[in-house]
């Protein structure tokens, strides 16, 4: 039974304290907040303060500090401010203890912590390199680098802990250019400076850079901590990187560090996301301590690369280990059922989310539905479930609908489904070049091009997609400069295209027997030049890359594609021709 403040040698230590016959020090500050962990207790233990007058009989701020860190620790956002109200009213002056939880309990709302901030000021406490590290990372958290780069410029012989507070507030914001420049002027770097970097370019899209740094880490000999391998893991995934993700792999084995639920499923995620689904797999069989985002993770991995029935068999097994599901599990399930074309087995799991979880929906739920029937053939099941749908209707759900007409050539409710997303997302490309392309495989090339034309005019662009080449020691995306790399890697994508190319033939041959768009019609001579005509000012002409020479010595290195679906469609669109 554990132990409750009531007790009589708790309340000895709390007045011996106060009495000052024992140190009043960190130690002692932070035991009590120990204790007052459990909400029921610290209330009962603010009680007895209380009603036996120990709480007003000194005016040291001691125990009106604890009160307000345990109440900040406990999440309580309003009772610090009160606690600190009453502190001011019973003059009783605060320290430099007192403002560091109030500013942590700010950080929901950014006019309360200004107000903190005048109070710091008013009472002489500017000066404390603490309180300076929680102002900053108060400002980092609502974007204010601006505010936070004035507090960092103001202290005068700034510390470890300050200059990391201000590197995360870059990173946070995607200020990069002014975290490299702080962090290569910083007169130490401990672990937490290299993981806030690794961290802040894997979040903000510099994946190379992130593995870089952790290259440079381990190379000087710091041992990093599991957040700075989940986050180099995480930019080796987004970047397609299977030898950099490999080599992290292998660093943790090295080091026999375990491997951890969070550790697994980064790595389950990357070789996922590197096309190395056997690798992901052999991850997920050894990890001995799998936590529901272990699950997710393969559930998804294997929804990703079309093996279905993997997917279910999965969920099934992570049932029978006594894990409930959540939102996350059944964005996976539901996407492996509609690429398996398990329709009826989808429907079951979607009515499991509410009836069986007590999981509401959400929209990218819907959207997987949408996306389940539709990929079917159940078109007017798919417009008729958006109908019904109690909530309202985003652009995902749409997009779904959208894309399924133009998989089954319905172009009626193409039109509709087209509409309602452009009024939704009028700044998107999507809509725009989903309908124009059903426009155009319907041979109505008019309405395709005047749709290219709208879209040109309210200054639409359509985002290209890319692919990524993996050539041993690099990484080289599409459009790297000239040389061997990428020889390799427009040798690479033409592959890619003429398989894409081959299954297009399949489908033209398959639209002759009646099977996709019915809408086109036998053309004559003088159609089939119009027609032309008009696909050649429709798509513009490709432009192709200068020749580049083969490697002249040496085997090339083994390639790994991972290739942007819309990157290969838009390939096969300007070649077709």
């Amino acid at each position: 039974m554990g132990l409750r403040f009531t007790d009589t040698w708790f309340m000895s230590m709390v007045c011996d304290l106060l009495l000052q016959k024992t140190p009043r020090n960190i130690r002692s500050f932070l035991q009590i907040s120990q204790f007052c962990r459990i909400y029921d207790q610290l209330s009962q233990f603010h009680s007895v303060l209380i009603t036996t007058g120990l709480l007003y009989m000194s005016k040291d701020p001691f125990l009106w500090n604890t009160l307000i860190h345990a109440y900040t620790l406990q999440e309580c956002s309003k009772n610090p401010f009160i606690l600190f109200t009453q502190m001011l009213k019973n003059q009783i002056h605060p320290d430099k203890f007192t403002f560091p939880s109030l500013i942590k309990a700010s950080s929901t709302s950014k006019p309360i912590g200004r107000t903190i901030h005048g109070l710091i000021i008013k009472h002489g406490l500017p000066s404390d390199d603490f309180i300076h590290s929680c102002l900053i990372q108060f400002y980092g958290i609502f974007a204010e680098t601006d505010d936070a780069c004035q507090v960092f410029v103001e202290i005068s012989e700034p510390d470890k802990v300050s200059h990391n507070a201000m590197l995360d507030a870059y990173c946070k914001n995607g200020k990069m250019a002014s975290a490299r420049q702080l962090f290569v002027e910083m007169p130490w770097r401990d672990v937490v400076s290299w993981t806030t970097m690794v961290n802040g370019c894997a979040k903000n899209g510099h994946c190379r850079e992130a593995f870089d740094f952790f290259k440079s880490m381990v190379d000087m000999g710091l041992s990093p901590h599991e957040a700075t391998l989940v986050s180099v893991i995480s930019a080796c995934g987004s970047l397609g990187a299977a030898n950099e993700g490999k080599s992290v792999h292998g660093y943790l084995i090295r080091r026999s560090i375990m491997i951890t639920p969070f550790l697994g499923t980064s790595l389950i995620d990357m070789y996922g996301k590197c096309g190395l689904l056997n690798s992901a797999v052999i991850v997920f069989g050894s990890m001995q301590l799998k936590q529901l985002c272990t699950w997710n993770a393969m559930i998804s991995t294997f929804a990703a690369h079309d093996c279905g029935n993997e997917a279910m068999s999965t969920y099934n097994d992570m049932l029978k280990a006594g894990l409930e599901p959540n939102g996350i599990t059944f964005l996976g399930v539901l996407t492996a059922c509609a690429r398996a074309g398990c329709v009826e087995l989808g429907i079951k799991y979607f009515d499991s989310m509410h009836k069986e979880f007590n999981i509401s929906p959400w929209t990218e739920h819907y959207s997987c539905m949408v996306n389940l029937l539709g990929a079917a053939g159940l078109l007017l099941e798919a417009s008729e479930f958006i109908r019904r749908m109690p909530v309202d209707v985003e652009g995902s759900v749409w997009g779904a609908l959208l894309g399924a007409c133009k998989l089954h050539g319905e172009l009626g409710l193409a039109e509709s489904a087209g509409q309602r997303l452009l009024g939704l997302e009028p700044e998107r490309s999507g809509a725009y070049v989903v309908l124009s392309n059903i426009y155009s495989g319907c041979g109505r090339w008019q309405e395709a091009i005047e749709l290219r034309e709208v879209m040109a005019d309210k200054g639409v662009k359509k985002l290209a997609g890319c692919s990524w080449v993996d050539l041993g020691p690099v990484v080289r995306g599409r459009g790297s400069p000239t040389g061997a790399g990428y020889y390799l890697m427009n040798l690479a994508i033409k592959l890619a295209v003429g398989t894409i190319m081959k299954q297009n033939e399949i489908k033209d041959e398959q639209n002759r027997s009646g099977m996709a768009f019915t809408a086109k019609q036998k053309m004559n001579k003088t159609e089939v030049e119009k027609e032309k005509l008009m696909k050649q000012k429709l798509v513009p002409t490709h432009q192709t890359s200068p020749p580049v020479p083969s490697p002249s010595t040496g085997r090339p290195p083994p390639l790994l594609v991972v290739v942007h679906r819309s990157s290969v469609a838009d390939a096969v669109a300007t070649t077709d021709r």
